[in-house]
């Protein structure tokens, strides 16, 4: 069986003897029968077709049946994430302890993936990370744009209110640039409202 969907393929292969060393060492179960490999192909993560069509709509679509644990066939499924964010998510799926969300670029990248994997439960768990340290204090421009492009209003307005602290009219704000014309309205809008309470 080979598939291919939105630069993603899917190819069943047979696992031999010696390939241990290839798998990251918290995703090498040997009954799992699956193996992703993210991009870059440094280290493969082998898991179970269970936890990826429990956790995400995509691979429930593109996934086989369950393999017999006794099978040396595994699924090979080639992504576009990187390795980081590939570990991070299948980390959150699996109820996995995961290294703590410590920048907006890891946060983009990982809740781009999440969506488009139709992981909800890590978006979820991004979503709650948002507010507790070190992201509730990173940039609050950046991270009150993350929280509007997801519709995330509660969180928003709380970035947003980070922002008073900042003249937006004194040219240091590069991190504005590319940002949703929409957003960018609503954050302006917002602070108004914050500044005549």
């Amino acid at each position: 069986m080979a598939s291919s969907s939105r630069g993603i393929s899917i190819h069943e292969v047979t696992l031999h003897a010696g390939t241990d060393e290839y798998f990251h060492p918290d995703f090498s179960d040997r009954g799992g029968d699956v193996a992703l490999v993210p991009k870059g192909r440094k280290r493969l993560f082998r898991t179970h077709t269970f936890t990826l069509k429990s956790s995400s709509g995509f691979f429930r679509s593109k996934l086989d049946r369950p393999r017999s644990s006794t099978s040396q066939k595994v699924q090979v499924v080639y992504l576009d994430e990187e390795e980081v964010v590939l570990e991070y998510l299948l980390r959150m799926v699996s109820g996995m302890e995961f290294p703590e969300l410590d920048s907006c670029d890891l946060v983009e990248d990982l809740l781009q993936a999440a969506v488009r994997l139709e992981m909800t439960g890590p978006v979820d768990i991004i979503r709650l990370a948002l507010t507790s340290p070190p992201l509730a204090t990173m940039n609050p421009f950046r991270m009150y744009d993350i929280c509007f492009r997801n519709g995330w209003d509660a969180e928003a307005r709380l970035f947003a209110t980070q922002t008073l602290a900042s003249n937006l009219l004194d040219g240091g704000h590069s991190q504005l640039e590319g940002r949703s014309p929409t957003g960018l309205l609503r954050l302006l809008e917002a602070r108004q409202t914050r500044r005549e309470m």
